[in-house]
Parts: C-alpha cells; structure tokens; sequence
C-alpha cells in the first residue's frame, strides 16, 4: 500500500515539473521566459512575455498538469476508497510543488496558479463555480491576475468549510487551505507590490523585444 502511495505522489510531483512553458518558449522563440518580465514560467509570464499564441497553450497544458495528478491516483485505488479525495488532493499539491521547483527545469518554475486550478477541477470541481467568477470579476475590474488568482483560490476553503456540516468538507476545507497558503507563497513579491500599489496588470500586447 505505501509503496502505491509513494509512487503515486512521485509521478505527481515529475508531472508538475514538466516545463512546458520554458521547453516551448525555447523550441519556438528561442526564449527563457524566466529571465523576462516577472521571471516566473507561468502562463501570465508567457503571455506578457511572447504574447497569447503560446500563453493559451502554456495555460491548458499547465492546468492539465495538475488535473491529471489527481487522476493518478486512480492507478491504484477506487473512488469509492475513503481516502482516495485526499489522495487526489495531495498528488495535486506535489504537482504543484513539482511546476513551482521543477528538477527538469533547475528548480525555477511557475508560481502554482494554473496548476492549482487543475488539482481544484479535479478533486472540488463544483465548488470553481464560485472561485471562477471571483476570478474574472477582480481581474476584469483590476487587471491584478495575482489579486484574482489568490482570492479565488481563498474562496474554496471558505466555502467548504462554511457550506456543510459534513466532516470530510471541513477536512477538504483544510487541504483546500493549504493549497491556498502555496499560491499565497508563491506570490509574496506580488502581495508586496499590491499593497504598495505597482504591481502589474494585465495586458494583451506582447512586450517581447527582438
């Protein structure tokens, strides 16, 4: 059984750390995105960095990182498992410790968002109905994907823990949690900027310079 357990959560963590972002940026416009704009390898980085064409992909790819994760788990256990939620939840958190210090990629990754937001589709789909549209409203008010992004994310635990009696939704609210605390991590420059009012927004231009 731990030996299942380990392998799951060791696939987990190589398919987080696969570094689409930096291995196409490179193919393709022979680009390290991680020594540009926010120096990050994550999807929004991409997209003020060589523009929409490779950030789309970079984001679905990212996302899908983490959603299969949690579908790993299914290798060696059942839904119907009692633990199997947990399993998925944390095979989705090395995941995206795996896209945030990938060993394919010197350890500098992404800061975690897209990726969360597959481990979330995978293990609380139901409860992104919410996250999403806090999400796209703070962004699309403030152009601040870091304010969205970290909002949204704090909006699961809240609602699971809030939303039933049920124990495992007080357990889930606390994974959910913690998930949340990684992506707070993650964007502490960010946080910073924000309180200091110059973070970057959002923009749709490329900025790449030839």
């Amino acid at each position: 059984m731990m030996i299942k357990i380990i392998s799951i959560l060791i696939l987990a963590y190589l398919l987080g750390a696969i570094p689409f972002s930096y291995w196409l940026g490179k193919l393709f416009y022979k680009i390290d995105v991680r020594k540009s704009g926010s120096m990050s390898s994550g999807a929004t980085n991409v997209l003020r960095v060589i523009g929409p064409k490779l950030a789309l992909p970079i984001l679905i790819l990212d996302i899908l990182k983490g959603f299969v994760a949690t579908r790993l788990v299914l290798i060696f256990f059942d839904e119907s498992d009692p633990q199997f939620i947990y399993l998925k939840l944390i095979a989705g958190i090395l995941a995206m410790i795996g896209h945030i210090y990938p060993v394919l990629a010197q350890f500098k990754g992404g800061k975690g968002i897209a990726t969360m937001t597959g481990v979330l589709l995978g293990t609380v789909p139901h409860v992104m109905l919410i996250a999403f549209p806090i999400f796209f409203i703070l962004v699309s008010i403030t152009r601040y994907v870091s304010l969205g992004s970290l909002l949204g994310a704090l909006s699961i635990p809240i609602f699971l823990f809030f939303s039933s009696k049920n124990p495992d939704y007080k357990i889930l609210a606390i994974f959910t949690f913690v998930v949340f605390l990684i992506a707070l991590y993650t964007h502490r420059a960010n946080v910073k900027r924000l309180i200091q009012g110059n973070e970057n927004k959002l923009s749709f231009r490329k900025k790449r310079q030839d």
